[in-house]
């Protein structure tokens, strides 16, 4: 019973408590709560005065013109010049009015020679604004400067309002008309000059191919790179150098003696030295094994001729023979015999074997010369390509191929003559594996260096495309004379 009674008190004074924490700041706050006074309403506005009417003004007196101003001394006689720093144009036949100011120094300029069309010249140092000193014109009358004197500045001017200086009108700005200048040229590049590395090495694309570019550069790299400087022939001269092979002429004997110092333990390398001293025998593979201790001036000569190296009766003139034959062999396909019994020169005419021969091919030469230097003009001229607005059937595209053609068959021949002459600067040594190595160094330099000059330096590529565009221009005239006949004969049929 005392327990619902304490719980009875306890709910009743949480219910009291809580009313009285809800509702006293409500009722506190309304019990200072009182009604406002009544709004009284404000006074009319009573209007302002008129304000009073002012008197007329009476208008000032009318200014009389003043008196006119007579004209000054002139520069020459020991006057100033009463205008400012005259405008002079920055040349005078641009488009444009000249502005003359009244009294300007007399220049030297030739726009101040101005002739009237039947006076004499005008005097510039007149004060009077340029009177006619002779003729039957009337003179130019000086006018206000639009700036009240002062002379703004304008567009081609500097700070101090003088004008700036411009084209003298020298030829480099007038377009000319030559076929080889820049804008005409249609061959020259006018982009960056690449990485000489890149030019260097063509499988990098240097050309900018894409694709096409590095594949045919990774072939040239490989042909130039490796088959001509790192083939085995190299590596087993070199070898046989190392090995201290050399061929000694013996005093008093038409002979010489072959010697060794080291032997190659190495398998690969042994093989390749081995091999570097078999020499062709009439067709026959014959070899300088360690056997042979002394051999005759005729089997020197037949194993120095294998190897490309100078033998004991070689001249400078049978040498440049020889590599005239080697680029004839790699670059034409056709073989011409002389016929002295008949005045064409063309009745024995036949195919070059060695054109197409296997070894040809396996060095990449022959009809590959051709293939890889057609690849570049062949995808600048197709879809896509640099040149390809001109097209496969214009004398553009047949002057880019020319020129390529002939830039490859120059530097063949130019490698063969720097390595022929470079082992001929060896003849004399005992060690036939040295005349090897720098023959090769000495081919490889001219090819890499002819490459660069062409294809990595400024003036180079201007003189390739001048070389290109002569072509060109030669070919249009060519086609022009073809057309022209063939438009005369079809004229005498019809």
């Amino acid at each position: 019973m005392l327990a619902k009674m304490i719980n009875r008190i306890i709910a009743t004074l949480s219910i009291a408590i809580i009313l009285f924490w809800s509702a006293f700041p409500v009722v506190g706050y309304a019990s200072f709560i009182t009604p406002g006074e009544v709004m009284k309403p404000g006074k009319v506005s009573k209007p302002g005065e008129i304000p009073a009417v002012g008197e007329f003004m009476i208008p000032g007196e009318v200014m009389e013109p003043g008196e006119v101003v007579e004209g000054g001394e002139t520069p020459s006689s020991g006057g100033q010049a009463v205008t400012g720093q005259p405008l002079l144009p920055q040349a005078p036949y641009k488009s444009g009015n000249l502005l003359i100011p009244n009294v300007p120094p007399p220049p030297t300029y030739p726009i101040w020679l101005i002739i009237t069309d039947s006076g004499s010249v005008l005097d510039p140092s007149d004060p009077n604004g340029g009177k006619v000193t002779g003729g039957t014109g009337e003179g130019i009358t000086a006018g206000e400067n639009p700036s009240g004197g002062k002379i703004e500045k304008g567009d081609g001017m500097d700070s101090n309002g003088n004008m700036e200086s411009g084209d003298s009108g020298s030829t480099k700005n007038v377009k000319s008309e030559s076929p080889f200048a820049k804008e005409n040229n249609a061959f020259y590049d006018t982009g960056e000059l690449p990485h000489p590395l890149r030019v260097m090495l063509k499988s990098s694309d240097p050309e900018d191919r894409g694709v096409v570019g590095h594949v045919s550069g990774a072939v040239e790299d490989y042909k130039e790179y490796y088959l001509g400087f790192l083939n085995k022939e190299v590596i087993g001269g070199a070898t046989s150098w190392y090995a201290g092979f050399n061929l000694k002429r013996v005093e008093g004997k038409n002979g010489f003696k072959v010697s060794a110092k080291r032997e190659i333990k190495n398998s690969i390398f042994k093989g390749l030295y081995n091999e570097y001293l078999q020499y062709d025998d009439a067709g026959k593979s014959k070899s300088l094994g360690n056997h042979t201790k002394y051999i005759k001036e005729s089997t020197f000569n037949k194993f120095r001729q294998t190897k490309g190296l100078w033998t004991t009766d070689t001249t400078y003139a049978s040498a440049l023979k020889q590599s005239l034959s080697n680029v004839n062999n790699e670059w034409n396909p056709l073989s011409i015999k002389k016929d002295v019994n008949s005045w064409n020169p063309f009745k024995k005419v036949g195919l070059n074997k060695a054109f197409g021969s296997g070894s040809m091919l396996g060095k990449l030469s022959g009809p590959m010369n051709y293939a890889l230097a057609a690849v570049g003009s062949v995808y600048d001229f197709g879809e896509g390509g640099k040149m390809a607005k001109f097209g496969y059937q214009s004398t553009e595209f047949a002057a880019s191929l020319t020129t390529e053609i002939g830039i490859g068959v120059a530097t063949t021949g130019l490698s063969s003559i720097a390595s022929s002459v470079a082992a001929g600067a060896l003849v004399g040594s005992a060690v036939p594996g040295l005349g090897t190595v720098v023959g090769a160094a000495a081919g490889l330099a001219v090819a890499v260096a002819s490459n660069y000059l062409l294809n990595g330096t400024t003036r180079g590529k201007r003189l390739k495309s001048n070389l290109t565009q002569a072509v060109n221009l030669g070919y249009k005239k060519v086609t022009k004379g073809i057309r022209s006949a063939w438009g005369g004969l079809k004229g005498l049929v019809s």
